[in-house]
């Protein structure tokens, strides 16, 4: 017989309990886990999100919900101001940046990248190395520094960086190669560029 060390991990004590007694503590460790993972607004908060939040605490919330059935005037205007919010097709590119995906979610502008792909967009991005900021000017095609299109000066700027980048042999070895650097700087030019064609729509 091969002698084994005595475990230092105490044993589970959902082990020694009765099913029923296992089904109470895991009910009562699934609300705890809830609570302490619950999504918080704050003032930075985009309105879109807060109202995700909202609608989510508000559904799952019996009383809200009776009242929501019953046609109270009041509760059916919170909600439809929420969803109004969560809705508002200028407002996918804070739920991608969130990862937030609503329950039946209509893609508010035709031919536009779906939010769903805007999510696994951000995800990318940002596995890439790509700052928030640039992430979303990505998204929008607006300039972060001003919430407006790209400007005719930092276009032509942009698209001389490009051109010089393009000609210098080393760099463009590196790009062809999918060195990261390289990659990120040649995308992060490339919105800026193609900004001015979505900007011209």
């Amino acid at each position: 017989m091969t002698y084994q060390e005595p475990s230092t991990h105490p044993a589970d004590p959902i082990l020694s309990m009765t099913n029923a007694q296992a089904t109470a503590e895991l009910e009562k460790r699934t609300i705890e886990y809830r609570e302490a993972n619950r999504p918080v607004i704050t003032g930075t908060t985009p309105p879109a999100v807060a109202a995700h939040i909202k609608l989510n605490e508000l559904s799952g919330d019996p009383a809200t919900r009776a009242k929501l059935l019953s046609g109270d005037v009041d509760t059916v205007e919170a909600f439809r101001k929420l969803n109004a919010t969560l809705s508002d097709p200028a407002s996918q590119a804070d739920l991608a940046m969130y990862g937030v995906r609503p329950d039946n979610h209509v893609n508010g502008i035709p031919g536009a990248m779906s939010l769903e792909s805007q999510i696994d967009a951000v995800s990318d991005l940002r596995a890439a190395g790509w700052d928030d900021g640039t992430v979303r000017e990505s998204l929008t095609g607006l300039d972060t520094r001003t919430g407006k299109p790209f400007d005719d000066v930092t276009i032509a700027k942009a698209k001389a960086m490009r051109n010089q980048l393009h000609g210098d042999p080393v760099w463009k070895k590196a790009y062809l190669a999918g060195e990261r650097a390289q990659v990120r700087q040649s995308n992060y030019l490339s919105v800026i560029i193609g900004s001015e064609v979505t900007r011209e729509l």
